[in-house]
């Protein structure tokens, strides 16, 4: 639902004030008998604003506290912990609130009317009953399906307006990875070293606004096309000062976008346990800094039931602040950065209607060391120039948020966005890469498809 001028028109409990240059007021205004405008010396008219309206930064949370006060007689109300969803007192209608779309959750068509009508006391709406669109998502409901009901979600023709937007030419040939890699070596032992910068001159300011422009316009996608995160985490690092090498990291994501331009991931029905796993790379990025993925995803509960593997619905790429002294650290403080940002996402799905384990959420790590630290398995020597903030993970342990898990690397799903792998169908690549990849990468990637490839 769709609720219009939400934000505009909402009375409010004090005044604003602005000033207008008097060539800004169209003559048919200084006409109209029923104002009387004065203008002072200077050439300016001041008014007063008495409703919200387009600019005012407080339009926001004021439009939310009138929906607040408007929907407490129908016995809707915010949840405690997340504001932006709400709940009924007794009936299991749910909603959640992005500015003025209301995505819709009920058991009853008699209990989504109710929500109608309570709305359309104070709103004019615009209802669709397919649930087809939210926020720009595309959803293809198969409920009906069976054995497996399932969603589609995507955003239709997004990669090729993007294209169209910096007029990107396709490429000669299909570009089946969104970034740079390098085949791995095994049995070769050698040091990691950190990346260096780049040795090339910064780009001018239309070059570092066009890498910007396309960091930025990808960067809503990969909420759907999850493997271009990797190569935005790179671009978006270098992008204050990029070079002629960042530009053609921008380029080879395109041509990437260009062969596959309709990312859609797929959603089981399921439990609805949160599921999350967590890999770091240490040292691949310039500046001795690391890199940290942590993917979630809502499954069934691997101590009851076999593990599902379902689409990621959020996967967190990003470098890990500060320059960490081993890569159990590095692991650590991945660890870290994926509990504070589950925890609201736990608590969400509670308040939601769907319990989570008594004993915490699943929380996997391929780094024996860090889960041994943090569940209080191993002693601390020269670990202890850990960052003591890394320490929270361990509380939140002892609280039963979460249950640190280790399991093996190769089937850990964050692997893939702490690295820049090869295509998993590449010629030169070895079987036994290819098999590490179809575990662990393309347990993402089979949720990533492409129609028609």
């Amino acid at each position: 639902m769709d609720v219009q001028n939400f934000y505009l028109g909402t009375p409010m409990s004090y005044y604003q004030y602005i000033r207008v240059c008097c060539h800004q007021i169209p003559q048919e205004i200084w006409d109209d008998p029923r104002y009387d405008i004065i203008e002072d010396e200077d050439g300016w008219i001041y008014l007063e604003v008495r409703r919200g309206m387009y600019g005012l930064k407080e339009a926001g949370i004021i439009a939310f506290k009138q929906l607040v006060q408007k929907l407490e007689p129908f016995g809707y109300h915010p949840m405690e912990h997340t504001p932006g969803l709400w709940r009924h007192k007794t009936r299991k209608t749910t909603f959640a609130l992005c500015v003025d779309d209301f995505g819709v959750k009920y058991y009853f068509k008699e209990d989504a009317l109710h929500l109608i009508d309570a709305l359309e006391t104070n709103y004019k709406l615009t209802i669709d009953w397919t649930g087809s669109l939210y926020c720009g998502l595309n959803l293809d409901w198969h409920y009906d399906s069976s054995p497996k009901p399932y969603v589609d979600i995507y955003m239709d023709g997004y990669g090729d307006r993007a294209l169209k937007h910096f007029n990107h030419p396709p490429p000669d040939k299909p570009q089946h990875a969104p970034h740079g890699w390098i085949a791995p070596i095994y049995g070769q032992k050698t040091a990691q070293m950190p990346t260096p910068d780049p040795d090339e001159p910064i780009l001018d300011k239309k070059g570092t606004h066009c890498v910007q422009s396309v960091s930025g316009k990808c960067l809503y996608y990969s909420n759907i096309d999850y493997c271009i995160k990797p190569a935005l985490n790179e671009i978006s690092s270098q992008q204050a000062k990029p070079t002629k090498q960042t530009t053609e990291k921008c380029n080879m994501l395109m041509d990437y976008i260009h062969t596959y331009p309709n990312a859609v991931l797929r959603f089981y029905a399921s439990d609805m346990i949160l599921n999350i796993e967590l890999d770091a790379a240490y040292l691949v990025l310039p500046k001795a800094r690391s890199r940290g993925a942590v993917h979630f995803f809502f499954g069934n509960d691997p101590k009851l039931k076999q593990q599902m593997d379902n689409a990621p619905f959020h996967v967190l790429c990003q470098t890990i602040k500060g320059v960490m002294s081993s890569a159990a650290e590095a692991e650590t403080g991945g660890i870290y950065m994926g509990g504070k940002a589950a925890c609201p996402i736990r608590i969400a799905a509670i308040e939601l209607g769907h319990p989570q384990p008594p004993d915490g959420s699943p929380f996997k790590t391929d780094n024996s060391t860090a889960h041994r630290i943090l569940t209080y398995h191993m002693r601390q020597k020269l670990s202890k120039a850990f960052d003591m903030k890394f320490y929270w993970m361990k509380d939140r342990i002892s609280q039963k948020q979460f249950d640190l898990i280790w399991a093996k690397g190769i089937l850990n799903k964050a692997d893939y966005f702490t690295k820049h792998h090869p295509p998993w169908h590449h010629k030169k690549m070895r079987y036994k890469y290819l098999q590490r990849i179809r575990i662990s990468g393309e347990g993402v990637l089979l949720q990533v498809y492409y129609p028609g490839t």
